[in-house]
């Protein structure tokens, strides 16, 4: 079975425009960052106090997004890209993130509840501050996730997960823009 096709980043900003997400024909570019609540939001794409729900976003391109203050309901993910991207403070309820390419996202201080994370890549994901309810684990890719000891009880992972995970006592500062 082939895979679904990941179209590019300029396919993309087009269906985020033809939903209303992003401003039609804006120059958008991904940035050379992880972007943040301080940087210019035209580096990116930019989802700032969006609700999406019961949204279909499968195989798209969205490296360096930045997603901050938003609902994110039965919405689907799926196949891809959003690696380096800030995801902190945002609720996702029963949102789908199969075979994704999540690495090094910035998930802190979000609500994640009945999030399916099957098949994808975490590695150097952070989800320090975040709460994490009946999240799905199975296969994903774990080198250097950081997740909070305090959530290891709840957090259902293989033994190889759990040894790819980077455990932490301490969460730190919370993220800018909360």
């Amino acid at each position: 079975m082939t895979p679904p096709r990941r179209v590019t980043y300029e396919e993309t900003c087009k269906t985020l425009a033809d939903l209303g997400l992003v401003e039609p024909n804006a120059n958008l570019r991904v940035g050379d960052t992880m972007p943040t609540p301080d940087d210019d939001p035209q580096t990116g794409i930019s989802l700032f106090r969006t609700v999406l729900e019961g949204e279909t976003l499968e195989g798209l391109s969205l490296p360096r997004t930045f997603i901050c203050r938003s609902s994110i309901r039965k919405s689907s993910f799926n196949v891809s890209n959003l690696s380096e991207s800030w995801l902190c403070w945002n609720d996702f309820t029963e949102a789908t993130f199969l075979a994704c390419d999540l690495r090094k996202c910035d998930f802190r201080s979000s609500i994640l509840e009945s999030v399916n994370f099957s098949d994808s890549i975490l590695s150097g994901a952070d989800f320090r501050h975040a709460t994490l309810r009946d999240c799905n684990f199975a296969n994903a890719t774990m080198d250097g996730t950081v997740i909070p000891r305090s959530l290891r009880k709840s957090v259902q992972l293989s033994d190889s997960q759990q040894k790819q995970v980077r455990w932490v006592w301490f969460n730190g500062k919370e993220p800018v823009g909360g």
